[in-house]
């Protein structure tokens, strides 16, 4: 890496809609702070597809080695068995952003009881249906309809064959549907596609890997040109709640504790509502109508070896058409 991980104040593993944005909205803060008290902080952002940084960071086990706060974007390592281990249950991280004007993440639960991470905003997971190619395909109402008949070979999923499932999806169809269902989800997907070219080729006739469904977070379907055979469906369970969190160690110093409240503010919401998110810090609701939280009960067991079984069960299910031919992988996606 060009930069040594522990000695960054801040480091953001963000989705690619938001790196520019929050580079942009860290390094702009970093800069008031200085001119304000002289005090110069070191600060990097990378988007999600560079995995370099991720692979570095979750190679370290001393806490030593780690910057003083970590932004990131879903669930990933962070939740898994070793991780709660060697870190959290360690107590080396507490929550400290403490402005919280949006009733909807109280209702939800999304605030992490323990004080341990902090629910910064979140994305909803939906529905980007395309009828282009088959404009007699039923239009999908909940995550549980996903599973029928109908929609045989018609779900694009995130990755390349080989991938683990995406853990929102996993997590969904398993809370309403149960093991049966993620059996019945396999034998539905029909590719694997990135989720910004799952919004490039919606609409289109010439891509055949097109899918007629795709599964992805609201940061990237809303680049998506919407038409009226191109739209997006809100889970009639409730669209997940894809979530943008910060782990802070305790013994960072006050300097660092401010600047990052600095970034996730009501004046600041608007970087993230541009990104696709809707924030802890204000009440902007993005109008979805319903969504659904899978709680700190979850969270707080290993949810890493969840999403493995879950994925093992529909992956016994899916046929690919195609694809990289890589070998199936055990990681957890992470989103």
């Amino acid at each position: 890496m060009d930069i040594e991980l522990s000695k960054l104040d801040l480091l953001g593993l963000m989705p690619c809609p938001l790196r520019l944005p929050f580079q942009e909205l860290s390094i702009r803060k970093a800069e008031e702070m200085e001119r304000r008290t002289g005090r110069r902080l070191r600060v990097a952002s990378y988007g999600m597809m560079y995995k370099k940084p991720v692979k570095d960071l979750f190679s370290r086990t001393e806490i030593e080695r780690w910057p003083s706060a970590v932004v990131f974007f879903g669930l990933g390592p962070f939740f898994t068995e070793r991780f709660q281990k060697n870190f959290v249950e360690k107590g080396y991280f507490q929550a400290i952003v403490s402005e919280h004007n949006n009733p909807l993440f109280e209702q939800l639960g999304m605030y992490d009881p323990r004080g341990i991470f902090d629910v910064l905003g979140f994305s909803p997971y939906h529905f980007l249906v395309d009828k282009t190619r088959r404009p007699e395909l039923p239009t999908p109402k909940g995550w549980v309809d996903l599973t029928g008949e109908a929609f045989r070979n018609t779900i694009g999923f995130k990755g390349e064959q080989g991938d683990p499932f995406c853990d929102m999806t996993l997590l969904s169809v398993h809370r309403f549907g149960g093991e049966k269902a993620l059996e019945e989800l396999g034998k539905n997907v029909k590719s694997r596609v990135s989720c910004a070219e799952m919004c490039r080729i919606a609409g289109s006739r010439a891509r055949p890997e097109a899918p007629e469904i795709s599964i992805l977070p609201y940061t990237f379907a809303k680049s998506a040109r919407l038409s009226e055979r191109v739209q997006f469906v809100c889970p009639e369970e409730g669209a997940a709640c894809l979530p943008l969190m910060c782990l802070t160690k305790k013994d960072a110093d006050d300097s660092v504790k401010e600047y990052v409240r600095s970034l996730f503010t009501r004046e600041e919401a608007k970087s993230f509502h541009k990104a696709g998110f809707m924030t802890a810090s204000d009440d902007y609701d993005m109008g979805f109508g319903n969504y659904w939280w899978f709680g700190w009960d979850m969270l707080s067991r290993n949810v890493a070896a969840e999403l493995r079984e879950y994925n093992a069960i529909a992956h016994r299910c899916y046929t690919p058409c195609g694809g990289s031919g890589k070998k199936e992988g055990s990681a957890v996606c992470s989103c």
